[in-house]
């Protein structure tokens, strides 16, 4: 998703791999299960921020480095309301990552 690239912007040996959409989230998704599609990988601070803003996400995987910053910024940026959110497991790994996926609640069910 952008609202600033163009398929101009896209290598020519990755125009066949990928699509540039400027489309509100549920209208989006509701392309893609018009597709076929069944599940997505959403990235990005502001559109994960939107998707969670408008109940698309049922899950959710954050996973944290082991390292704390003198300052950072929200992960997410501001949303409108708390989100609760439900582990449903989590994974150490050997240089100390720590992955948990969630259930993300009030999320709207796969149709």
């Amino acid at each position: 998703m952008s609202r600033s690239l163009a398929v101009e912007d896209v290598p020519q040996h990755l125009r066949n791999k990928l699509r540039i959409s400027a489309a509100q989230p549920a209208e989006l998704v509701a392309q893609l299960r018009g597709e076929g599609w069944k599940r997505a990988y959403i990235d990005g601070g502001a559109v994960i921020r939107a998707f969670l803003q408008a109940g698309l996400i049922q899950e959710l995987t954050l996973t944290r480095v082991p390292v704390l910053l003198g300052s950072g910024r929200p992960l997410f940026g501001g949303l409108e309301s708390d989100l609760r959110l439900h582990c449903v497991t989590s994974r150490q790994y050997p240089d100390g990552l720590v992955s948990t996926r969630y259930r993300v609640e009030g999320s709207r069910p796969d149709e």
